[in-house]
C-alpha cells in the first residue's frame, strides 16, 4: 500500500510539474473536466476536500463572463450559492451548475465560465499560494475561437 501511494504521489507531482513547465492543456477530452455530481452541504464539501488532503478555500465570485482558458492545477468546486454556467470546449453546450453542484475540474481542460455571481468552496490539489499566475491560461490562438 505504501508503494502504491508513493507512485500515485510521484505521478501527481510529475503531472503538476509537466503542467507548470510545459503549459499542457487538454482539448481532446482525454481527461474530461467537469464531471458534475451533487453534495449535501458545506460540511460534506469540507470533509471531501480534507479526505483528499487538498486545500479548501471559500470564495465569493463576482459576476463574470470570461474567454476560453485553462488551468494548470486540479480542483474541485462546490457551488454553495448562485449559479455558474460552464462551457467545456468540445462538449455539447453549456452546463448550468447551481447550489449543491460539485464540479471535478481537471487541469488542462479548455473551458469558460459565466455567472451573475456565485459562492463556492474550492478544493485545490496544491496550496493556493503556489498557483502560477495568471490563473486563467490563454489557449493557443486556434482554440476557443
Amino acid at each position: 500500500m505504501g508503494d502504491t501511494n508513493n507512485n500515485e504521489n510521484d505521478n501527481d507531482n510529475n503531472k503538476n510539474d509537466n503542467n507548470k513547465n510545459n503549459h499542457n492543456y487538454n482539448h481532446s477530452l482525454e481527461r474530461p473536466m467537469n464531471k458534475t455530481e451533487s453534495f449535501k452541504d458545506e460540511a460534506e464539501a469540507f470533509a471531501q476536500i480534507e479526505a483528499k488532503n487538498w486545500h479548501a478555500v471559500t470564495l465569493d465570485i463576482p459576476a463574470e463572463s470570461n474567454d476560453f482558458h485553462w488551468h494548470d492545477f486540479d480542483a474541485v468546486v462546490y457551488i454553495t450559492k448562485g449559479e455558474l454556467v460552464l462551457t467545456v470546449e468540445g462538449m455539447d453546450g453549456p452546463v448550468s451548475c447551481g447550489r449543491g453542484t460539485k464540479i471535478n475540474a481537471t487541469a488542462g481542460v479548455v473551458h469558460r465560465e459565466e455567472s451573475k455571481g456565485y459562492s463556492a468552496i474550492i478544493g485545490f490539489a496544491q496550496a493556493p499560494e503556489t498557483l502560477t499566475q495568471p490563473i486563467n491560461k490563454a489557449p493557443p490562438a486556434a482554440m476557443g475561437q
